[in-house]
């Protein structure tokens, strides 16, 4: 297993320096509940419309569900795996995090957690958002759950069925709109999936300077 799990690792991190993927609106959203669902084989939603991104209060468990999907994802063009962070206001604790992926490393414990994950097989477009991976919290003030770059890579990226990746922008000036947050007790956060819309950017605690190292990778 731990050798199964270097190799995801191995090739996850060599897609970062590698050309654009086959899907470049394809988006990681956060869809937010206050009841668990097993990773599903249904879709925990059942289209992108569907999807959550504001909590009125505060002061119960709510569960996080991270979500692949996008406008624009079109056959044979799936996806096979995903790397990326979240973070949420330190005040709030620890959070518990489970993977639906085939393999994964890494956990999301602490605000500024990442995991990469694969899947043992490409998962071609469903038709609505697949679930990537489940983080309960318990909020005790307002604030923002957040899609942010990996801790180690520096990207949040959607690993193509070709062995090229997407990249994912978290929410700082001048990303490309494709990762979501949630809001708790504040107003509705954004959802990147229907692609409608402004795109998803939001003043954040995420460092401003992490696009231009995101920019930089690519040069």
């Amino acid at each position: 297993m731990f050798r199964m799990l270097l190799v995801v690792t191995l090739v996850l991190g060599a897609a970062a320096m590698a050309a654009a993927g086959q899907n470049p609106e394809i988006a990681i959203a956060l869809h937010v509940q206050d009841h668990y669902d097993p990773c599903p084989d249904l879709p925990v939603v059942p289209d992108c419309w569907a999807i959550q991104t504001g909590w009125p209060g505060t002061g119960e468990g709510i569960y996080i569900y991270v979500l692949v999907c996008g406008h624009g994802w079109t056959a044979p063009d799936g996806f096979q795996g995903a790397s990326y962070g979240l973070t949420w206001p330190p005040e709030w604790g620890f959070g518990s995090w489970e993977s639906c992926a085939d393999l994964a490393t890494g956990t999301i414990e602490h605000p500024g957690d990442g995991v990469d994950q694969a899947w043992a097989s490409c998962l071609p477009p469903f038709g609505w958002a697949y679930t990537a991976g489940i983080l309960q919290l318990f909020p005790t003030s307002p604030g923002y759950v957040e899609v942010v770059v990996h801790p180690v890579t520096g990207t949040a990226e959607v690993l193509d069925c070709w062995g090229a990746i997407d990249l994912v922008l978290p929410c700082v000036q001048g990303g490309n709109g494709r990762a979501g947050w949630v809001s708790v007790g504040l107003a509705d956060g954004c959802n990147p999936c229907p692609c409608v819309g402004p795109p998803c950017v939001l003043p954040s605690a995420t460092e401003s300077d992490s696009w231009g190292a995101i920019k930089s990778l690519f040069r």
